[in-house]
C-alpha cells in the first residue's frame, strides 16, 4: 500500500513539491507543525532565512521530536545536529573547513516561546486542523489569514487538564504496578498509563477533549483513533432495548449461573465480575450492580440483531456481531462514538451530530461555513427517560456510587451513566451524563496490556469523571431528568420485589410501564 502511495505521488508532485508538503506538515515538538513554524519557535526567523547549521538542527527534530527537543534536552539535540552536519559533509554539501566551524558554534535557541500548538487543548487543535487543512486545503489554514470559531469551552478543557493529571499522578503513586510512569518518559512511544476524555454538549458540541495524557510524546488520538472493548458499558444498549420491548426497571429477573452454546458451537457459560449470584432481583438493581447474567438473558430475549440494532441508532458506527456475548462488551468502540449514544438518551432518543466548529471566515470576514446542531430522534422519548432513569442508580447506589466522595452530588443535579471493566483488567470506562452533559472517560494502556489486576471502571474512569462534573456543575442551577409520560412508580419490597406493605423492612419506588406494574401483595411479610 505505501509503495502504491509513493508511485501516486511521485506521478503528481515534483519531487520538490512532496518535499515542500511533507515539511509544511511534519512535526518538530513543542506543539509545533512545519518547517516555518518551526523556524519561527526556535530561531525567531522565517524558515527561509535559517542558516545551514540551525537547518541541521532543524532536520534532527522529526525522528523524536520531544525526545531531542534543545529545550528539554540539550545535549541530545547537539549529538543529533552533529549527526546532520556530518551527512551534509559526507554528501559534499559542505567541505571541512565548514564542518569544523558548524561543530564548534552550534545554533544559538530564542527564549522558549511560552505558546505552543493547541495550547491547553492540542489534540482538540489537531481534530480542527485536520478538517479545515483536508477542506480548505495548507495555504488556507497556515497563510490565509481566516478565522475559525469552535465550541471549546476553554474553562472547561482546563478542568479536564487539571483532573486528568492530579488523578492519574496519585493513580502511579497509589498502585507501584503502574509502569513505567509517566515521570520515566524517555521519548519513543509512551508506554505509561493513559487516558482520554470527551464532553459534548446536549446539541453535540464538542467543550473538551483530552485525547492522551501528552500531546508532544504522542498525538495519537484516544478519543477517535483507539477502538477498545467497552466491558460493562455496553449494557446500556442492552437495557434500552429490553425497554423499548415492554420491559421494565422494576421487573423482576434471576441472576444464576447459565450455559448456552455460542456463536463458535462452545459452551459458554458467563459469570458475573465477583462470582456472586442474587437470585432474583429486579432490572434497576441488576443494572446498577451491573450483573452480567441478567444482561445476557434479556440479550437473548429480545434478540442480539435488535441490541446491535439499538446500538446503532443511538450512535455507534463500530461492527457490532449480533452475539450474546456482545452484552458483556465484547466488541469495540470509540470513546467519541459510545459518549455519543449515551448522549441520545440525554436528549429523551435524539442522537446528535458531533460537531466542534461552529463558524468559518476569510480573510475578508466573508463565511466559508456555518455549523448549526443536527439531532435526529432515534428512540422512544419514553425508552430513553426510562433508561435514564435505571442509569442514575448505577450513580446513586451502584459501580459508580463512588462519586460523591470526589463530590458529586446527585440530590441536587442528577447524573446517569454506566461502568465499565473488561474481564482482562485491560480497559476502564465511565460515561454519565446530566441534564446538561455527557462526559466519557477512558483509561489504560495504548498495549492492551493489564493494567493490575482488579482495575475497574470505578477505581479509575470514575474519579476522573466525578472531579471534571463537580467543577463543570458548580454554578449551573438545579435541574432534574423529566420523568413525564406513560410511567407508574409502585412501592416494591426489595425482598420479594411485590407490592410492599407495612411489614416490609426496605421498600423502594420502582418504575413501570402503566398498566404494566406488578400487582401480587409481598408474600414474604405478612
Amino acid at each position: 500500500m505505501e509503495f502504491a502511495l509513493a508511485l501516486k505521488l511521485e506521478a503528481t508532485f515534483t519531487k520538490d513539491e512532496i518535499l515542500e508538503r511533507y515539511l509544511n506538515q511534519i512535526y518538530f515538538g513543542e506543539g509545533v507543525y512545519g518547517v516555518q513554524s518551526a523556524s519561527r519557535f526556535f530561531f525567531g526567523k522565517n524558515a527561509k532565512d535559517v542558516d545551514i547549521n540551525e537547518a541541521a538542527l532543524l532536520a534532527g527534530l522529526p525522528k523524536n521530536p520531544r525526545g531531542y527537543s534543545p529545550y528539554k534536552y540539550p545535549q541530545r539535540a547537539e549529538s543529533r545536529r552533529k549527526i546532520g552536519v556530518s551527512a551534509m559533509l559526507n554528501n559534499g554539501v559542505i567541505n571541512n573547513r565548514t564542518y569544523d566551524s558548524l561543530l564548534k558554534n552550534p545554533p544559538k535557541l530564542q527564549p522558549r516561546p511560552k505558546t505552543t500548538f493547541g495550547g491547553d487543548a492540542p489534540y482538540f487543535a489537531e481534530l480542527v486542523r485536520l478538517y479545515v487543512a483536508e477542506k480548505y486545503g495548507e495555504d488556507f489554514l497556515y497563510r490565509g489569514g481566516g478565522k475559525i470559531y469552535t465550541t471549546l469551552d476553554l474553562d472547561l478543557q482546563r478542568i479536564a487538564n487539571d483532573v486528568i493529571r492530579t488523578s492519574l499522578d496519585s493513580y502511579e503513586k497509589k498502585w507501584k504496578s503502574l509502569k513505567p510512569k509517566y515521570s520515566e518518559y524517555n521519548g519513543g512511544e509512551p508506554k505509561y498509563l493513559q487516558v482520554a476524555l470527551i464532553a459534548y454538549d446536549t446539541l453535540g458540541g464538542i467543550l473538551a477533549y483530552v485525547g492522551g495524557r501528552d500531546f508532544q510524546h504522542s498525538q495519537f488520538d484516544r478519543v477517535r483513533q483507539a477502538k477498545r472493548q467497552p466491558g460493562s458499558a455496553f449494557k446500556v444498549f442492552v437495557y434500552t432495548a429490553a425497554f423499548s420491548r415492554g420491559y421494565s426497571p422494576g421487573d423482576t429477573i434471576r441472576d444464576e449461573p447459565i450455559e448456552m452454546i455460542d456463536e463458535l458451537g462452545r459452551i459458554w457459560s458467563p459469570k458475573n465480575y465477583d462470582g456472586k449470584y442474587e437470585g432474583l432481583m429486579n432490572l434497576r438493581r441488576a443494572l446498577a450492580l451491573s450483573k452480567n447474567i441478567p444482561a445476557v438473558k434479556l440479550t437473548l430475549d429480545v434478540g442480539p440483531s435488535y441490541v446491535a440494532d439499538i446500538a446503532r441508532k443511538m450512535g455507534i458506527t463500530s461492527d457490532i456481531k449480533p452475539y450474546p456475548s456482545m452484552a458483556l462488551g465484547g466488541i469495540e468502540v470509540t470513546l467519541w462514538d459510545i459518549t455519543r449514544a449515551f448522549g441520545t438518551l440525554m436528549n429523551k432518543g435524539k442522537r446528535f451530530n458531533p460537531y466542534f466548529i461552529t463558524r468559518i471566515e476569510d480573510v475578508y470576514g466573508n463565511i466559508l461555513e456555518e455549523n448549526n446542531p443536527s439531532l435526529v430522534q432515534v428512540l422512544d422519548p419514553n425508552v430513553a427517560k426510562m433508561t435514564t432513569y435505571a442509569m442514575t442508580y448505577v450513580v446513586c447506589c451502584g459501580t459508580a456510587s463512588n462519586s460523591s466522595a470526589y463530590g458529586w452530588d446527585n440530590s441536587r443535579i442528577p447524573a446517569a451513566g454506566k461502568t465499565g471493566t473488561t474481564d482482562d483488567y485491560k480497559d476502564t470506562w465511565f460515561i454519565g451524563f446530566s441534564p446538561y452533559i455527557v462526559v466519557g472517560v477512558w483509561v489504560g494502556y495504548d498495549s492492551l496490556r493489564v493494567i493490575f489486576h482488579g482495575a475497574t471502571g470505578s477505581e479509575l474512569a470514575v474519579p476522573i469523571w466525578a472531579k471534571f462534573m463537580v467543577q463543570a456543575h458548580k454554578n449551573l442551577p438545579r435541574k432534574n431528568f423529566d420523568y413525564s409520560g406513560p410511567f407508574v412508580f409502585v412501592n416494591i419490597c426489595q425482598q420479594s420485589y411485590k407490592l410492599a406493605n407495612g411489614s416490609c423492612p426496605k421498600k423502594a419506588l420502582e418504575m413501570f410501564w402503566a398498566g404494566k406494574e406488578i400487582q401480587e401483595n409481598c408474600d414474604i411479610h405478612r
